[in-house]
């Protein structure tokens, strides 16, 4: 349990440390940040991104049972964090919170993401995987690993969606589903 919290504690350093060193490339001009542009390199090392996402969770017993009825699950949200240390190899850490009623954070989380951008597009597919801790359904560590897509409208602002199974310490396993804005700085 302690080697849990240090290895959260280090994680949040790192980006920490991470985003401010990429404060210098910094930029703000919010007509850029939304304008579909072919120019400049859309992926880069040493860069910093801010994650803002939509989601859906919901139990699951394997992989491919995800969309398939009876069971429900719930809507939510979150934030994210990431800092890449060359192009294609970067970590990154989120916070999601779902409409279920209970906690108000659900889920924390740490990963290793790989990421692999197609030539000079502005496309790049990810893999990632981690840990973290589940705080709702049940109070609990867990493992993940999932994979996702990203668009880069220009080299500050993407648009992303990824999918992740998740193995709770204890309880049923679970996936989520994310999709959202990607700021790179």
């Amino acid at each position: 349990m302690k080697l849990g919290k240090i290895v959260m504690i280090a994680g949040a350093m790192i980006l920490a440390t991470s985003a401010a060193q990429a404060e210098r490339d910094w930029s703000w001009n919010w007509n850029d940040r939304f304008a579909y542009s072919t120019e400049g390199e859309k992926y880069r090392s040493q860069e910093f991104t801010i994650d803002l996402f939509g989601s859906y969770r919901r139990g699951s017993s394997n992989v491919g049972d995800f969309f398939d009825e009876p069971e429900g699950g719930v809507w939510g949200g979150g934030v994210g964090l990431n800092y890449f240390f060359t192009r294609m190899v970067g970590i990154g850490t989120d916070v999601s919170m779902h409409a279920d009623g209970r906690q108000f954070i659900d889920n924390t989380s740490a990963s290793l993401i790989l990421r692999f951008p197609i030539g000079a597009s502005a496309v790049a597919p990810y893999v990632f995987a981690g840990g973290g801790r589940n705080f709702d359904p049940s109070d609990e560590w867990e493992a993940h690993a999932g994979a996702g897509i990203e668009f880069r409208l220009n080299p500050h602002t993407g648009l992303f969606a990824d999918g992740r199974y998740i193995w709770p310490d204890g309880s049923g396993d679970m996936s989520i589903i994310r999709t959202g804005l990607r700021f790179a700085f």
